[in-house]
């Protein structure tokens, strides 16, 4: 398939394993540049590999991983800062973070949903904060939040997915409107059965 994304930049979250993974493995193979980040060293020097295994023909585009814990300011931060750094440019964005642990609503702590809230919907936020004027500085940008089948649907005893990824989805939603004229493209994808 070619989606005209050689030498294009994507900054995938949480790419170490999963959809995150799947992701930076899909925007390689098209030939863009891929920036990979985990908490976990050892899930992400494998992912790499992994990655690199796909090697597409005839094209020099690389896998950038970056050590980040999305529920940290300063990290995010320093992931955008670097990959800057290493390739000058952030063509896509895909936030993806791990889901928050199921409970029934009695069980969940106010701790639980603060790291529920960092973690996914103000993850989102942040970057998205820093990378916005780098897209519209180039005039181009996509934006990918992938979230879940919960914002369709709640679902028993995942109501902390059910509320922090609906509001990704109302964040992704403005953004999309007050920056469409800019040339910068924000979708959120629904992974679920």
């Amino acid at each position: 398939m070619k989606l005209g994304l050689k030498n294009k930049v994507a900054l995938v979250l949480a790419s170490s394993k999963g959809l995150g993974l799947a992701c930076a493995k899909g925007f390689y193979k098209e030939g863009a540049n891929v920036v990979i980040c985990s908490r976990s060293i050892e899930n992400l020097s494998q992912a790499k590999e992994e990655i690199e295994s796909l090697k597409p023909n005839k094209i020099e585009n690389k896998v950038f991983p970056i050590i980040v814990d999305l529920s940290n300011k300063t990290q995010i931060q320093n992931l955008v800062e670097k990959t800057l750094e290493e390739f000058g440019r952030i063509d896509i964005l895909v936030h993806n973070a791990g889901g928050p642990p199921a409970a029934p609503i009695e069980k969940i702590t106010n701790e639980d949903w603060e790291k529920s809230i960092n973690l996914n919907l103000l993850s989102f936020v942040y970057i998205s904060n820093i990378v916005l004027p780098v897209m519209k500085r180039q005039n181009y940008g996509k934006i990918i939040a992938i979230t879940s089948v919960t914002v369709k649907q709640p679902i028993n005893n995942l109501v902390l997915s059910n509320t922090t990824r609906l509001g990704i989805v109302g964040f992704a939603k403005t953004l999309a409107n007050e920056y469409a004229t800019q040339n910068i493209l924000v979708n959120v994808v629904c992974p679920g059965p």
